[in-house]
């Protein structure tokens, strides 16, 4: 059900209820948002997936790293008419050779029993879905940055899909 919704009020929600994880709790959060950011259209239970898998994936790249930094921000966009929410961690990064690759089904680069290679290839479904755009930079020993944007919410506007 696509609804009108504060993002920074889910992902405070999210951010929350996965600090019952042991990987989460040794990760430095930082939160940055924007004040009095507007709304956008989204089904909120597939939000939540896509930002419960890009926290757990950036929890997992730093599991062996020294630096466990994980920052969330929030800005407007108005200009292109969206709200951009970004999730960057310091964990491994992924390396250039298997950037074209992220958003394919099964592919992983995790170890054994660490991961299905399902979690990026439904966050871009459910991006794309919103009508959003998903942008990823990555640096190998330094971390990976990924930028979602979602359309704001407009009266008379018709939501993004539903």
């Amino acid at each position: 059900m696509v609804v009108e919704i504060d993002l920074a009020g889910e992902l405070n929600r999210i951010v929350s209820s996965l600090g019952h994880l042991g990987a989460v709790k040794c990760c430095r959060i930082e939160k940055d948002f924007d004040p009095g950011l507007p709304k956008v259209s989204c089904d909120p239970v597939q939000i939540e997936q896509v930002f419960r898998n890009l926290i757990v994936n950036a929890v997992q790249a730093m599991e062996n790293s020294t630096r466990r930094d994980l920052k969330i921000s929030l800005r407007s966009a108005v200009e292109d008419g969206a709200v951009e929410a970004v999730v960057y961690d310091s964990g491994a990064g992924i390396a250039p050779e298997h950037m074209d690759q992220i958003f394919e089904p099964f592919f992983t680069t995790k170890s054994k029993g660490k991961g299905t290679g399902l979690g990026l290839p439904i966050v871009k479904t459910i991006v794309d879905r919103h009508k959003g755009s998903i942008e990823v930079a990555s640096e190998v020993g330094r971390g990976t940055r990924i930028a979602i944007q979602l359309p704001l919410c407009s009266l008379g506007q018709d939501l993004p899909y539903g």
